[in-house]
């Protein structure tokens, strides 16, 4: 199953209206399903974030971060990328445009403790 998108074959960009007479860019999917802009995801959440470098959206797993910090708008969120098999990538950070997916993801998370 593909889980990473590339723009122009799997999706191409259309608009999404909020309700509040707001029309944000949102991810349509060859199937016409629009991927929906999510400002402020929880934690431990498969989502869609945008790779502007190679043109991808890419699953990532949200391990923190925040939306609004001390009454201010902040959006800055560490997540960590899935590759197209679902196993654990790199670990990023930065101000978060994610999209929620269209689809469950069946992730198995393994740790290993040393040092007890």
């Amino acid at each position: 199953m593909k889980n990473i998108l590339k723009e122009g074959t799997d999706f191409t960009w259309g608009i999404f209206n909020n309700g509040l007479n707001m029309q944000i860019p949102c991810p349509w999917l060859n199937d016409n399903v629009k991927l929906i802009p999510v400002s402020n995801p929880s934690k431990k959440k498969i989502m869609y974030i945008f790779d502007k470098d190679t043109k991808e959206l890419i699953p990532v797993l949200i391990l923190d971060g925040e939306w609004l910090s001390n009454g201010r708008i902040s959006n800055w969120w560490k997540w960590q990328e899935l590759n197209d098999n679902l196993d654990l990538g790199k670990i990023k950070s930065g101000y978060g445009k994610f999209y929620e997916p269209n689809k469950e993801f069946k992730v198995e998370v393994s740790y290993k403790i040393t040092n007890i």
